[in-house]
């Protein structure tokens, strides 16, 4: 998963292309439920001149998700219409990010939420 984040100092010239940013993230697998735990260290300078792709595609696993919320809310306020069309939006622009990115997860999402399109638009449409 991706996430922004703004790191900044206090002092421009304290940083180093070699200081290194650990991430490290716990959680419970979703089947086993067993404690597992993930880390990722980098340094700046490797982190400075990533590809930004990967910012692109956190910003559509968000919007993926967020997407979910509020379509769901619509459809609790009984706004059936508004959920079918938000729904429709998102694939479309996770058709474009998907042939942006040329990414297989992205496709994956694509799929799920046009049969969730077809499902609001079976029964509320």
């Amino acid at each position: 998963m991706s996430f922004h984040q703004v790191i900044q100092t206090c002092d421009p010239d304290a940083p180093h292309t070699l200081d290194t940013i650990k991430a490290k993230a716990t959680y419970l697998d979703p089947v086993t439920l067993a404690k597992k735990s993930d880390e990722y260290v980098v340094t700046l300078g490797d982190l400075v001149n990533a590809d930004a792709s990967q910012l692109y595609k956190g910003d559509v696993v968000v919007n993926f998700a967020k997407a979910f919320i509020a379509i769901s809310a619509m459809v609790d306020a009984k706004q059936y219409d508004d959920a079918i069309g938000t729904a429709d939006a998102m694939v479309g622009w996770l058709q474009q990010a998907a042939q942006d990115l040329g990414d297989a997860e992205i496709a994956d999402m694509v799929s799920v939420m046009s049969d969730y399109a077809a499902l609001l638009t079976q029964r509320f449409g």
